[in-house]
Order: C-alpha cells, then sequence, then structure tokens
C-alpha cells in the first residue's frame, strides 16, 4: 500500500513489513433467532447464519459515501452503492475522482467479518465481534508501519430492511476512536 499523508485514517499497511494473516476459514457459526433479536421472545430451534442474517438486506443500494480523511470535521463525499447476496456485502465509492470497491464477509452468525478494500487495504482483515440489538459490531487491528497496531471497528445496522447502515472506525492505539466511513444505504431493489 501507498504511504498516505493522514492522521485520522491511516492506510492498514505502509511498509513491506506489515503482517499478513490467512487465518483458515471459518465454519459458520449458528445464532438462535432469540439471538439474533426477530421480534421474538422465544429461542425457536431454528438457528439464523450469516446469509440469513442478511437475508432481509439481499438486493442492491446507493446512498451518500462519507470518508473523513484530512479534515475531522469535513468528509469526503461521494457516491456509494452496496450488493448483498449470502454473506457478503460488496460495495462501490469514489475517492477524488477514482473508484473504489470493498468486500465484506460475515461468518458466525454475524460476530465475525472478513474485508478488503481497494483503497484502505488489500490484505484481508478479519474483524470479531457480536451481533446484538441489530447491529454487527466488529473490532480488528491492523499494522501500521512500526509502531503499535490501530484498532479498526466495523459496524452494520440491520434493524430497518429498508436501510442499510455501514460505519467504519479508526482507533488510535490509545484508544481514541473516531469515524472515519459511513454509508447510509437506500434499497434500489
Amino acid at each position: 500500500m501507498r504511504p498516505l499523508p493522514m492522521l485520522l485514517v491511516p492506510p492498514l499497511c505502509l511498509s513491506l513489513a506489515c503482517e499478513k494473516t490467512s487465518p483458515p476459514e471459518p465454519a459458520p457459526v449458528a445464532v438462535t433467532v432469540a439471538q439474533a433479536n426477530l421480534d421474538s421472545d422465544e429461542t425457536p430451534a431454528a438457528t439464523l447464519d450469516a446469509a440469513a442474517l442478511l437475508q432481509p438486506f439481499e438486493g442492491e443500494w446507493t446512498g451518500q459515501n462519507k470518508l473523513w480523511f484530512e479534515d475531522p470535521e469535513r468528509a469526503e463525499l461521494s457516491d456509494g452503492t452496496v450488493t448483498i447476496a449470502g454473506a457478503g456485502v460488496d460495495y462501490t465509492w469514489s475517492f477524488r475522482g477514482k473508484p473504489q470497491t470493498g468486500t465484506m464477509t460475515l461468518a458466525e452468525g454475524g460476530a465475525e467479518i472478513r474485508w478488503v478494500d481497494s483503497w484502505h487495504s488489500s490484505d484481508e482483515l478479519v474483524s470479531t465481534g457480536d451481533y446484538a440489538d441489530s447491529t454487527v459490531n466488529v473490532l480488528g487491528s491492523y499494522a501500521a508501519g512500526e509502531g503499535p497496531r490501530w484498532g479498526w471497528r466495523t459496524e452494520l445496522k440491520l434493524g430497518n430492511p429498508d436501510q442499510f447502515e455501514m460505519r467504519m472506525f479508526n482507533i488510535t492505539p490509545e484508544g481514541e476512536e473516531t469515524i472515519a466511513v459511513e454509508l447510509l444505504g437506500t434499497r434500489v431493489r
């Protein structure tokens, strides 16, 4: 990856010395429908995997992508698209006119995301966390040069099947979290 002059969203990898992880492909772990917060207080025998979690959101979405890059008070704006199929979330956006793409694959009932993005990082970032209150909330970390690792938190709000919300947050080694990316999608089809 190229070094970039930024403080808010440092590139996920600044040198060839970056750690590359290739964890084994996880087996989907089921989440009960009650754990998935789906209009029921009972725990039915049926379970919900990552693809089932995203099923109400399958299709195409469009919205404004915001990237906080050099100025914490002003986001870089671009048109964004999201396509959801199975356990995958593919998205497009642009940075200063140059097209960008990204892919997230959910596993373990929404408690894990494997993520790559053409601008942020071409190396897969594996983040883990949980699915609660209609929100996938996962945390990963990445090497930023030779210093301490930085955190990267991803949040997918899945409470309203007519709106898709994706946010990403950068976390300094000291624990300070700032929003880095936001895409609020409206269903196209």
